[in-house]
């Protein structure tokens, strides 16, 4: 367990702890706001990211952490809200949170500048860690106290509730894909080849969509990681792509399959639906966000209602496959009308 401990704090300080000097180079100019995302470690905090690329693009202050632990002091800690406070920019907006953000959001709001929070939870992430609960008051009495100016949230009616349930004013978020990927082609796997990139916590419903894309006959399956499937057999129609090193490599993979499936339980959006449907690629899902809400076409052609059945999962995908060159002029454009709209929400959160 020691021995653990400390090749853990080797690992942290030699390939993820950033020197306060380096991290005092970034000068990110946004007039109306930048934003201070945790780094992922492997695939934790990776959709918070990639959520906070679309939403601020450039403007994006990249915080050092490993998995959801802080790895700095409390005096470095000090020392790095000094480098956010020189940032060019009127407000700062951290996306997620965690409780270490506390003494970094205090600092930046005696410094005079204005601090706001998007937070991608909901009810479904109590159940996934102990603490999230207690941060999630955290954050609501962080905003009380004026702390956070404006608070918003990426799951549907999440916002709505919140004010009702407790007084506190907030903003729903809708999430922009990358501009550069709308409408990028990747070349076509060998034959009938479907995408499961998704992890097998519970919420994620991983398995289901695993035999309802082996129920094709001879489709190849493609997945993160090597996931617990034996029990379906046909394992040699499992292609297993790892971690991905790049988010190049993941787009040519959603990207070069004939369908990808995201029919989850529990999203509070899935920023993946709309990076399969920028390139053109058709994308199962299920009606748990608002990422298929601003056309009833898509969402009836998309959305599989018994998302607990695999079988309905795979009827659906058949009548998808039917259809899926329709996708690759229908999903880029409903992709830039959401971006749009993102926009919009965007600049009332803002302001």
């Amino acid at each position: 367990m020691v021995l653990r401990k400390f090749r853990e704090q080797r690992y942290v300080k030699r390939n993820i702890k950033i020197p306060l000097s380096d991290l005092g180079r970034w000068n990110l100019v946004g007039k109306d706001a930048i934003a201070v995302t945790p780094a992922p470690t492997g695939n934790s905090w990776q959709g918070v990211l990639s959520a906070a690329k679309g939403l601020f693009g450039e403007r994006l202050f990249l915080l050092p952490q490993y998995y959801s632990n802080c790895i700095y002091s409390e005096k470095e800690l000090h020392q790095i809200a000094k480098i956010l406070v020189r940032q060019e920019s009127e407000q700062i907006v951290f996306n997620g949170y965690l409780p270490y953000f506390k003494i970094l959001m205090e600092d930046i709001i005696k410094a005079g500048k204005k601090v706001s929070l998007i937070d991608h939870e909901s009810h479904t992430s109590f159940l996934e860690g102990p603490d999230v609960a207690s941060h999630f008051d955290e954050v609501l009495q962080l905003h009380k106290k004026g702390y956070i100016y404006h608070l918003g949230f990426v799951k549907k009616d999440m916002d709505k509730t919140i004010g009702l349930l407790t007084g506190h004013k907030a903003y729903p978020i809708i999430l922009k894909t990358d501009e550069s990927i709308i409408g990028r082609t990747y070349s076509k796997y060998e034959g009938l080849n479907i995408g499961v990139m998704t992890h097998d916590s519970f919420r994620k419903n991983l398995y289901n969509m695993v035999s309802a894309a082996l129920l094709h006959e001879e489709a190849k399956v493609h997945l993160k990681d090597k996931y617990k499937t034996f029990y379906l057999q046909n394992q040699d129609r499992i292609i297993v792509h790892g971690y991905f090193k790049s988010q190049e490599d993941f787009y040519r993979v959603i990207g070069g399959v004939d369908v990808n499936f995201y029919v989850t339980y529990s999203e509070c959006w899935g920023q993946f639906v709309n990076e399969s449907l920028a390139l053109g690629v058709p994308c199962l899902c299920s009606d748990v966000s608002a990422v298929l809400d601003f056309d009833e076409d898509l969402k009836k052609m998309l959305v599989v209602n018994e998302f607990d059945n695999d079988f309905a999962i795979y009827n659906k995908s058949k009548e998808v496959l039917a259809n899926k060159d329709y996708f690759i002029t229908k999903g880029p454009d409903y992709v830039k009308k959401v971006n749009v709209i993102a926009s919009d929400y965007m600049k009332a959160f803002l302001e």
